[in-house]
Protein backbone atom coordinates (compact mmCIF):
# COMPACT_ATOMS: atom_id res chain seq x y z
CA UNK A 1 0.00 0.00 0.00
CA UNK A 2 3.06 2.21 -0.36
CA UNK A 3 3.83 4.93 -3.15
CA UNK A 4 5.82 3.08 -6.19
CA UNK A 5 9.50 2.72 -5.52
CA UNK A 6 11.57 2.60 -8.26
CA UNK A 7 14.77 0.07 -7.74
CA UNK A 8 17.76 -1.02 -9.51
CA UNK A 9 17.90 -4.61 -8.08
CA UNK A 10 15.09 -6.48 -6.14
CA UNK A 11 15.71 -10.36 -4.37
CA UNK A 12 12.42 -12.30 -5.33
CA UNK A 13 10.76 -12.99 -2.02
CA UNK A 14 10.03 -16.03 -0.77
CA UNK A 15 12.00 -17.85 -3.43
CA UNK A 16 9.84 -16.62 -6.21
CA UNK A 17 6.79 -18.13 -4.68
CA UNK A 18 3.87 -17.24 -6.29
CA UNK A 19 2.01 -15.90 -3.23
CA UNK A 20 4.52 -13.39 -3.06
CA UNK A 21 2.51 -11.79 -5.54
CA UNK A 22 5.23 -10.90 -8.61
CA UNK A 23 3.81 -9.39 -10.94
CA UNK A 24 2.58 -6.74 -8.36
CA UNK A 25 5.33 -6.42 -7.12
CA UNK A 26 7.40 -5.96 -10.46
CA UNK A 27 5.01 -3.39 -11.50
CA UNK A 28 5.28 -1.65 -7.84
CA UNK A 29 8.89 -1.71 -7.60
CA UNK A 30 9.84 -1.53 -11.28
CA UNK A 31 13.16 -2.82 -11.07
CA UNK A 32 16.04 -3.49 -14.00
CA UNK A 33 16.54 -7.11 -12.46
CA UNK A 34 15.17 -9.55 -10.49
CA UNK A 35 17.04 -12.59 -8.48
CA UNK A 36 15.28 -15.21 -7.55
CA UNK A 37 17.51 -17.00 -5.05
CA UNK A 38 16.48 -21.15 -4.56
CA UNK A 39 17.46 -24.23 -6.03
CA UNK A 40 16.13 -26.07 -9.24
CA UNK A 41 12.70 -26.80 -7.95
CA UNK A 42 12.16 -22.93 -6.72
CA UNK A 43 12.19 -22.06 -10.46
CA UNK A 44 8.70 -21.61 -11.22
CA UNK A 45 8.09 -20.53 -14.95
CA UNK A 46 5.06 -18.37 -13.82
CA UNK A 47 7.10 -16.55 -11.53
CA UNK A 48 9.80 -15.96 -14.42
CA UNK A 49 6.90 -14.69 -16.54
CA UNK A 50 5.68 -12.15 -14.26
CA UNK A 51 8.81 -10.15 -14.70
CA UNK A 52 9.58 -10.86 -18.03
CA UNK A 53 7.12 -8.89 -19.92
CA UNK A 54 8.45 -4.94 -18.70
CA UNK A 55 11.52 -6.30 -20.04
CA UNK A 56 13.22 -6.88 -16.41
CA UNK A 57 16.44 -9.20 -16.53
CA UNK A 58 15.68 -11.96 -14.21
CA UNK A 59 18.64 -14.45 -12.78
CA UNK A 60 17.72 -17.89 -11.09
CA UNK A 61 20.51 -18.95 -8.98
CA UNK A 62 19.77 -22.36 -9.65
CA UNK A 63 20.88 -21.72 -13.58
CA UNK A 64 23.57 -18.60 -12.98
CA UNK A 65 24.85 -19.45 -9.68
CA UNK A 66 26.03 -17.24 -7.28
CA UNK A 67 25.11 -13.52 -8.41
CA UNK A 68 27.06 -10.67 -7.28
CA UNK A 69 26.24 -6.90 -7.74
CA UNK A 70 27.99 -4.27 -7.60
CA UNK A 71 26.87 -0.86 -7.36
CA UNK A 72 28.41 3.35 -7.16
CA UNK A 73 27.19 6.43 -8.12
CA UNK A 74 27.73 5.81 -11.93
CA UNK A 75 27.10 2.21 -12.64
CA UNK A 76 25.78 -1.18 -11.70
CA UNK A 77 27.36 -4.23 -12.25
CA UNK A 78 25.90 -7.76 -12.21
CA UNK A 79 28.39 -10.51 -12.64
CA UNK A 80 26.85 -14.24 -12.42
CA UNK A 81 29.22 -17.29 -11.74
CA UNK A 82 27.79 -19.13 -14.73
CA UNK A 83 28.70 -16.70 -17.38
CA UNK A 84 25.87 -16.20 -19.74
CA UNK A 85 22.81 -15.72 -17.74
Amino acid sequence: EQPPVAVDVLLAPHHGSPRSSPLALARWARPQCVVVSGSAKDDNGEVRQAYLPDGIRVLQTSNSGAVTITSSRRRLAIDCFRPGQ
